[in-house]
């Protein structure tokens, strides 16, 4: 798949996403998916490296 820079092992569907730059400076990405168990997921950044999202 195109477009991820990685693999995925799951089917994820990226619901929304929102950018505060005015106070936080974060970014919140909602994603869903029809998988019987909830996958994981690691975001990479330039600034903060991996992340796990939960």
């Amino acid at each position: 798949m195109g477009g991820f820079g990685g693999i995925l092992g799951t089917s994820l569907t990226i619901n929304e996403i929102n950018y505060d730059r005015c106070v936080e400076n974060m970014a919140t990405i909602l994603v869903s998916s029809d998988a019987d168990k909830a996958p994981s997921v690691t975001v990479h950044t330039a600034k903060s490296g991996s992340v796990i999202a939960n």
